[in-house]
């Protein structure tokens, strides 16, 4: 990503009007002229890497290494954006419901999930909206660095509801919402139940 589009920075210009004449000043000038473009271009890919949005395969290459984050072959750049970025915000947050809540909203979205949290059972449900797979094994990476170790999570994909719906009649679905329906565990698990 360049930042800056420089097709002749024209250092020759620079000069008196007497030096400008001078052969050798010329090519002097046309040298630097070609290291300072490419200078340039360095420090812009260096500014693009910094951020992981704009980051390219090399620099999430060098962002994998360094939080040890080994992708799957098919993956995508936006699915290794997301695998770094789920890593960060693993190791930053400490368990509370809030910086579960948080974190899940920073990688899917705030209406890309549903958390069902059972104190009770000790477990965290997640249903996720997203586009790939291995978008969904980073989310449960972070789920296993974030989790207290004595918390069972679970991380399924929200696609659409009706083969899971299907089970049931229209005077058990009747008694939920249409949120419900369509992101309820409650409803997921009677279903599950039933079949």
């Amino acid at each position: 990503m360049n930042w800056y589009f420089i097709r002749d920075i024209g250092l020759l210009c620079y000069l008196p009007p007497v030096l400008q004449d001078y052969e050798e000043l010329a090519v002097l000038a046309d040298v630097e002229e070609r290291t300072l473009i490419q200078a340039l271009h360095d420090v812009n890919r260096l500014y693009a890497g910094i951020f992981i949005d704009t980051a390219d395969g090399e620099a999430l290459a060098l962002l994998e290494r360094q939080w040890g984050i080994a992708p799957p072959e098919d993956a995508t750049l936006e699915d290794r954006r997301l695998a770094v970025r789920a890593r960060m915000v693993s190791m930053a947050a400490l368990y509370t419901k809030r910086s579960l809540y948080a974190a899940l909203a920073a990688l899917c979205g705030r209406d890309g999930f549903s958390l069902d949290i059972s104190h009770s059972k000790y477990s965290v449900s997640v249903l996720i909206e997203l586009k790939s797979k291995n978008q969904a094994e980073a989310v449960r990476g972070m789920l296993h660095d974030m989790l207290p170790a004595n918390m069972v999570y679970q991380v399924d994909i929200r696609y659409n509801q009706h083969a899971t719906l299907g089970r049931l009649t229209h005077g058990e679905m009747a008694a939920y919402t249409h949120d419900q329906l369509r992101t309820g565990f409650k409803v997921r698990e009677l279903s599950l139940a039933k079949g």
